[in-house]
Order: structure tokens, then sequence, then C-alpha cells
């Protein structure tokens, strides 16, 4: 094979989170709680019946609760209670429409350990368009995840339930109730009915002034997605013909920069060599 026809064969590979080693764990107790209606999604169940297979296979102990109950908040709740009561020393919580890799709870673990922080989940887009990601950074404005973000560990304001890893402790340092979604108030002093704040932002704001940071683990969250559910019309194909444009002039962006980088460094090259020839 020619040495054209090699670099066109070439994949680049767009590496997540790395699967972990297993170190050990006989202080880990994680108390997994899915809150959920009466349904869950088929890819989740196969997501979850694979991280408790995994789980087993690394000795890391779990206990997995599901409570069913159109009160996220009071669901919540009561599963931070059942997980106090087991003595667990960390909560999971996992959204029953997530997908997920069987090594998820593990890296959680694993990451909140080494950095020796409190409160590690992830951040995946939101099911509605625009489809921004659920997380918030610390200046509350929307995150922002990129395909070839680099960044490990990053602090957010919020960053959602879907899955996130809570050591116990924090559930010692604010009080119940520890979800509890409420309305912010609007200029006049009042309730706003258009600023509901979901409970687990307002775990998470319960938890910031505790003095705990919610950490977003990055290349976890490119491994870990949002299952939901569209409606499909005779727009849709223009939508999805805009999306995929869109994709393709962001590509073409990144390439462009990068050949940009490229001949800039091959012409410095250049230039340095002609300087040494002098």
């Amino acid at each position: 094979m020619k040495k054209d026809e090699k670099k066109l064969n070439k994949t680049v590979e767009i590496k997540g989170a790395e699967k972990p080693k297993q170190p050990d764990y006989k202080d880990v107790r994680v108390f997994v709680a899915v809150p959920s209606t009466s349904m869950v999604h088929a890819d989740f169940a196969m997501a979850l019946a694979t991280l408790g297979n995994h789980n087993t296979s690394v000795n890391l102990r779990m206990a997995l609760n599901n409570y069913k109950s159109c009160d996220l908040s009071h669901a919540r709740n009561v599963q931070v209670m059942e997980a106090q009561q087991k003595k667990a020393t960390h909560l999971l919580f996992i959204d029953s429409d997530m997908g997920f890799q069987p090594w998820a709870c593990q890296r959680l673990v694993d990451v909140m350990r080494k950095n020796k922080e409190s409160i590690v989940g992830v951040t995946v887009p939101k099911r509605a368009y625009p489809y921004t990601q659920v997380a918030k950074d610390v200046d509350g404005k929307p995150f922002k995840l990129e395909m070839q973000d680099n960044r490990n560990l990053v602090e957010a304001s919020t960053m959602g339930t879907g899955m996130v890893l809570i050591d116990m402790k924090v559930f010692k340092k604010i009080e119940f109730p520890y979800f509890e979604a409420y309305y912010a108030k609007g200029k006049n002093g009042k309730p706003d009915p258009l600023g509901r704040v979901g409970e687990d932002c307002a775990f998470f704001e319960k938890a910031r002034a505790a003095g705990f940071k919610p950490m977003i683990d990055v290349p976890l969250s490119k491994d870990t997605c949002h299952i939901g559910e569209s409606k499909f019309e005779y727009t849709s194909e223009d939508f999805f013909a805009d999306a995929i444009e869109l994709r393709r002039q962001k590509a073409q962006e990144i390439f462009d920069i990068a050949q940009k980088e490229q001949q800039e460094a091959l012409e410095k090259e250049q230039l340095k060599n002609e300087d040494g020839k002098k």
C-alpha cells in the first residue's frame, strides 16, 4: 500500500473517559438511586445491568434502589434516607433516561477519591431543542462542551442529577429536605410563576452554600447520553438537513484552523532554516 493510501485509510479516534484500573474498594459502599415513574427506557435498563456486572467484577460494593413517584423531590429525599440507613459512603443518582458506560460508577468513585471532591457528575444535552447542556458554569451560564474538549474536572454551579456521585458527608452539612423545588422571587418580591427552580438545582445551591463544589467529569460526560423522544413531522427533513449542515460547517471550521496552524508552523520552520543558512 502506498503512503498516500495509508493516510486516506487512517482514522482519527476521539477518546472519551478511559476505562479505570482496579484499586481497592473495601471502604466504599455505593447506594445507586434511580427515581422513576412506572416505566424506564430499555437502553437505560441494559446500561444499568452492565454497570452492576462491572461493579461486581471489580469488587465495588453497591446497593440498587428504585423509588417510583411522580414527585422527584420526595423520591430523592427518601433515597437519601435509605442510603443513610444502609450506611453507604456514596450516593449515585442515575435518572432512568440516561445511557452510560459499564464502568461509569467506578470512574466517578476513582475521580472523586483522587481529586478529593465531594460531588462529581456528568453533563448531558437537554432533550428538547436547542439541546443545550443541562449544566451551568460557575457564572450561571450554559456549560459549553466541545468534541475536542481536553479538560478533566470543571467546577459548575449546577449539573443536574442525571448521573452524579455524592459523598454522604454532604448530607450532614445541609438541612432536610435536601431536594425541594421552589419558585424564585420576581422583581415584585413575590414568587415568579415562570421562575421555577427544580429540586436538582435547589440541592446544588444548598451544597455550594455549605462549601461543596459540584464538579463535572468532562471525559465521562462525552461517554454519557440523555435518552429522549422526538416527534417527526413533514418539516423534520428540513430541520435535520439544517443540523447536518451546521455540523459540516463546524467540522470544516476545525479543519481550516488546524490546516492554518500547520501551514504557519511549516513557514516558521522554513524561515528558521533559511536564517540558519545565512
